[in-house]
């Protein structure tokens, strides 16, 4: 993990998500993150992390961020609605977030994909549970017809802070796959 921006808690330890120490982002005055460089120029990657928020964002606010080729520009990115829905955006294009709604300080189990298409025919996928299986219907939510040809080689877990409060929350076993 690198430090880009702001100072993320790296020793939380009060309800740590699995083992005894968790990561707090707190985005509720300023954007912090931190860069995670799991592989180079994947085409198709999958994840996992545990997900606690401790404050929602007033505003619709990114949470992962999928970059390309070491760029700081956006492939994709995770985002978390006001009211806990999930989300996933191609560019500026988002998909239909998700029905059920997570809450303030209860730990979810998210799951994430992407595939790289030629054009405008990638697909992604983000959704959550609270048991750890794969999740369905209202917790999904899914985008096809994403641009984009670029491969992803960074995974950025970011609070994003804007003219508006961002997210407050805590991650654990983030994990990466290609």
């Amino acid at each position: 993990w690198t430090t880009i921006t702001g100072t993320p808690d790296w020793n939380v330890t009060v309800d740590p998500g699995q083992g005894s120490v968790s990561a707090r982002f707190n985005g509720s005055a300023a954007t912090v993150s931190a860069d995670h460089t799991a592989f180079t120029n994947r085409g198709e990657t999958w994840g996992y992390f545990k997900l606690k928020m401790g404050a929602l964002p007033t505003a619709s606010r990114e949470i992962i961020r999928f970059q390309v080729d070491g760029a700081q520009s956006a492939s994709s990115e995770i985002r978390v609605t006001a009211t806990g829905e999930l989300l996933i955006v191609n560019g500026t294009t988002a998909s239909t977030a998700t029905v059920s709604t997570m809450s303030t300080g209860t730990w979810y189990h998210v799951f994430w994909y992407l595939l790289k298409g030629t054009g405008a025919d990638g697909i992604g996928w983000v959704g959550f549970t609270s048991d750890g299986t794969i999740p369905t219907g209202n917790n999904l939510s899914t985008r096809s017809n994403m641009d984009g040809t670029a491969d992803i080689d960074i995974v950025r877990v970011t609070a994003q802070f804007s003219a508006s409060t961002g997210p407050d929350f805590t991650i654990d076993r983030f994990l990466v796959d290609d």
